[in-house]
Formats: C-alpha cells, sequence, structure tokens
C-alpha cells in the first residue's frame, strides 16, 4: 500500500484499512482513532519473522512512533484499551507460542515514495 503526498502519515490509511476491516469482517462497529492506527503500524513495523511482537518493550516503540509523527505519547491504559480493540477485532492475539507477544493476525506491506 503505496503512501504519497504530503501531510499523509501511514496511520492514516491504516485507520482506514481498520475501518473497512471493522465494517467487512469483524462487524463489531466499534469506534477506531488513530490510537489503534498508531498501535497496530508500529507493531507492524517491528513484527519479527513469526508476524509477532514483544508486549514488555510496545509502550516504549509505540510512543516513539507518536514522537516521530508529532503526535502525544501514549499512556499504559491508551495501550491497553486499543490492544483490547484491535484483539476484538481480531487483528492480533497472543501468540501460542510466548504469551508475553502479539501475534498479527493480519499485516501489510508499508511503501513509502
Amino acid at each position: 500500500m503505496p503512501f504519497t503526498g504530503a501531510g499523509v502519515s501511514p496511520w492514516t490509511a491504516v485507520l482506514a484499512g481498520l475501518v473497512v476491516w471493522d465494517t467487512i469482517w469483524s462487524g463489531l462497529k466499534i469506534d477506531l482513532t488513530e490510537r489503534e492506527a498508531v498501535v497496530v503500524f508500529t507493531m507492524w513495523v517491528n513484527a519479527d519473522r513469526q508476524k509477532t511482537v514483544a508486549d514488555g518493550d510496545l509502550l516504549a516503540v509505540v510512543n516513539d512512533q507518536c514522537r516521530t509523527g508529532g503526535r502525544a505519547p501514549l499512556s499504559e491504559r491508551d495501550l491497553a484499551e486499543a490492544l483490547w480493540i484491535l484483539e476484538q477485532l481480531r487483528c492480533i492475539r497472543r501468540s501460542r507460542r510466548d504469551s508475553g507477544r502479539w501475534w498479527l493476525q493480519e499485516w501489510v506491506s508499508v511503501d513509502y515514495r
């Protein structure tokens, strides 16, 4: 999914994708925000080859991504709420091999131009 144009962050496209995902796949009609978009985007960017990301350092890497994008950092509660929503949407789930990691059930490849 290429991102072009001034002022278009990858989170904007991710948020749009999450809304479509919710509408078509989960049907939960959850209010989605940029918070969920930055969390799942950060998880995609930092996932290992098994498409998992460690829970322990997730807040730090999400907040690094927020700072890079000029956004306020998330609190632990914000992150927990975003992870719960993403789990309800079936975008992520706990890894079966390691309960300290999240597994990305769906992922994208990001191409900047």
